[in-house]
């Protein structure tokens, strides 16, 4: 029964997250992964840390600790995915 409940609870979460696609959100950076692209890690108001999904920026212009807007262009059941608006 959980293993149902979970796939059911994965669709819901795919499908509210993907009503993100093509707006703009504001997300509040929490970490920067350095490498060949600069990805910023972040939140929106909606999503408690540790707990709740991220949304992954490809950008070298966002700063730890503040806030950007970001263009949502890729969801999954538990992530955003989006560019700097």
């Amino acid at each position: 029964r959980l293993k149902e409940l979970m796939l059911t609870q994965q669709s819901i979460s795919e499908e509210i997250n993907s009503s993100y696609i093509g707006k703009v959100i504001e997300v509040l950076i929490d970490e920067i992964k350095s490498g060949k692209a600069k990805i910023a890690i972040g939140r929106t108001k909606r999503d408690a840390p540790e707990i709740d999904g991220k949304v992954i920026v490809r950008t070298d212009k966002a700063q730890v600790g503040k806030f950007v807007k970001v263009k949502v262009t890729k969801a999954s059941e538990y992530d955003l995915v989006g560019e700097i608006e």
